[in-house]
């Protein structure tokens, strides 16, 4: 397996996501498919009612990013407000993405000092992951990427020691060298802007 080192342009960009019935509009990065599980709660009825309840203006929005929900609006009156607040508050609890919890049993000891890296970057869902690195400062970003990069080689022959079925500890590491090799790339965009 080897891993990625060019982000595509589209990566980025953002597409509506059609979910039918739904009051208000949804988009989601456009190389990313929306799973069952997504539209299945964007469809659910407590999150209809709880959108409906607090976004009531064009300019309102909700945000969803890694570990919470950002709402965004401009309530006429301190109970409008308040009610918001509540409205999300029981929203939010049960529907906060859970970050992935590795087994790291049998990982190599030439990688156990990458552990709390892998705790702290190892994220296999590629738009929670996304989410992570577009939340880091740059300066985390390059501490990652120095930290991971001289290793990327030996990352990559241990998961090819393995066939089909990667153990915990081997996804674990392949998830952590992804999330260094598109900081690479996030880094190279931060330069290109300035």
């Amino acid at each position: 397996m080897t891993l990625a080192s060019a982000a595509r342009a589209d990566d980025f960009k953002l597409s509506k996501l059609a979910v039918e019935g739904l009051g208000f509009p949804v988009f989601i990065r456009s190389e990313v498919k929306p799973t069952k599980e997504l539209v299945a709660f964007l469809s659910s009825l407590e999150v209809r009612r709880s959108a409906q309840a607090v976004l009531k203006r064009a300019a309102d929005s909700l945000h969803f990013r890694v570990g919470g929900v950002a709402l965004y609006l401009r309530p006429d009156s301190p109970e409008e407000a308040r009610n918001a607040i509540e409205v999300l508050l029981n929203f939010v609890g049960p529907f906060s993405p859970q970050r992935q919890q590795w087994d790291l049993t049998g990982l190599p000891s030439e990688f156990q000092h990458l552990i709390p890296l892998i705790e702290k970057w190892a994220e296999s869902d590629d738009s929670l992951r996304s989410d992570l690195i577009s939340e880091a400062g740059e300066r985390s970003l390059r501490e990652l990427l120095e930290s991971v990069a001289p290793h990327f080689d030996s990352i990559n022959a241990y998961l090819d020691s393995h066939q089909d079925d990667l153990p915990q500890a081997a996804m674990a590491l392949q998830a952590l060298a992804e999330c260094a090799a598109e900081a690479r790339m996030a880094i190279t965009d931060m330069g290109d802007r300035n």
